[in-house]
């Protein structure tokens, strides 16, 4: 007689939502680890005269214009280490500057020499003429990496403040938006941050703008830590590292 034969237990359905949180989790917290680590200096630069906190270090972020010769969106990241808060403020566009410019304004600064490492030293120069003191560092983003990223989330809800109706034939741009709840693409993202007026309606300008652009960043870094999103972990990283 042969020997009974136990029954196996049923095997446990793997729980890969779970997996991927826990992935996902670990890659933000080394993304962050890395950002302090090697973006940020131990001590910040001045530490103790005007302006300046200690254990507060200061980013400054620039995004490139379409062109890539003028820095439109300009924004400082302050990151306290003692209690982990961030603070976000805007720097207008056209914001003066001293210099020998064509267009004495902070976005020329970075084209008028010669872009890259000389460009954005410059800017960092300039800035610091603007705020009291050098950042401690800086990020120089390009603005198609943000219409890759809305695209690859599927594209963002947002509240457009204010109705666009706004073109400029020498730049082929053509923005037109009505004011309320908007579904975002890459290229209407876009758009929307570099809305700054209405052809028939001068208003808005920059103070509008730089809102604005803190306010879609909010809700593109919303989507982005949400749970639709953790299956777009890789191709995010992609992004990020070109």
């Amino acid at each position: 007689v042969p020997e009974p034969v136990e029954p196996e237990a049923p095997k446990k359905k793997k729980k890969h939502g779970f997996r991927n949180f826990l992935i996902f989790l670990v890659v933000l917290t080394l993304a962050v680890s890395a950002a302090v680590v090697f973006l940020l200096p131990e001590k910040p630069v001045g530490a103790g005269s005007a302006g300046r906190k200690s254990g507060v270090a200061t980013i400054l972020v620039a995004g490139t214009d379409v062109g890539g010769a003028r820095t439109d969106t300009l924004m400082l990241l302050s990151v306290n280490r003692s209690d982990g808060t961030i603070g976000l403020v805007s720097i207008p566009r056209d914001t003066l500057v001293n210099g020998n410019y064509n267009v004495p304004k902070i976005n020329s600064v970075y084209g008028a020499n010669n872009g890259g490492y000389e460009g954005m030293e410059m800017l960092m120069t300039r800035v610091g003429q603007c705020i009291g003191f050098e950042p401690d560092g800086y990020i120089l983003l390009q603005l198609d990496a943000f219409t890759k990223v809305v695209d690859l989330l599927g594209g963002v809800d947002f509240d457009v403040p204010v109705n666009m109706d706004y073109d400029d034939p020498e730049q082929d741009l053509a923005i037109h938006f009505k004011k309320g709840m908007q579904h975002l693409d890459g290229k209407d993202a876009i758009k929307v941050v570099r809305f700054r007026h209405n052809n028939d309606m001068p208003g808005y300008s920059d103070t509008g703008r730089t809102q604005t652009q803190q306010q879609l960043l909010t809700a593109v870094l919303r989507k982005l830590i949400s749970w639709g999103s953790i299956g777009k972990i890789r191709p995010l990283l992609d992004i990020f590292m070109d």
